[in-house]
């Protein structure tokens, strides 16, 4: 049973990173977009893929133009739950991101991104022998890093991989 729903978990995850993005396909100016999907908890390698929790998580973003079609710059927000048992950890990244395109296809348009954002993080981890609560939050940063596909819906939609 576990390994069926380590199955289930992984194909999730490859579901989870689908956006929408708004906007006409390959026309300069403003795209807006969103993506929801589900972070997993557990990161320790070893354990058996039955014992993740997934956490929601949606991110909201706005693309702009740079130069022509090839450069965009993208800002976002996200909200998301990492979980496990021990602990809970409420993340919030916003980015700043440049998108390369470097084909212009009709249908479908490969990129790469990568940018500086920061992540605000409230958690809280439960001591199971003192019965004791620890809360605390903070501030780092991290660079995003990746690549995506978006594939044309039709003039207004298109699915977005990343």
């Amino acid at each position: 049973m576990k390994y069926l729903f380590g199955k289930i978990t992984v194909a999730f995850i490859i579901l989870a990173v689908v956006g929408t993005s708004f906007g006409q396909f390959n026309e300069p100016g403003l795209k807006v977009g969103f993506s929801l999907g589900t972070y997993l908890g557990e990161t320790d390698i070893d354990t058996d893929l039955g014992d993740y929790k997934m956490g929601p998580m949606m991110r909201l973003y706005v693309r702009n133009n740079l130069i022509g079609h090839f450069f965009q710059v993208e800002a976002g927000l996200s909200s998301g739950l990492l979980m496990r048992d021990e602990y809970k950890t409420h993340i919030v990244p916003f980015d700043l991101r440049l998108v390369v395109n470097p084909l212009k296809l009709k249908s479908w348009n490969p990129y790469l991104y990568g940018g500086l954002g920061g992540l605000y993080y409230r958690y809280e981890i439960t001591d199971y022998q003192a019965d004791a609560k620890i809360k605390d939050d903070g501030l780092t940063t991290y660079i995003p890093l990746g690549v995506g596909l978006q594939i044309k819906l039709d003039d207004n939609s298109a699915l977005d991989i990343h």
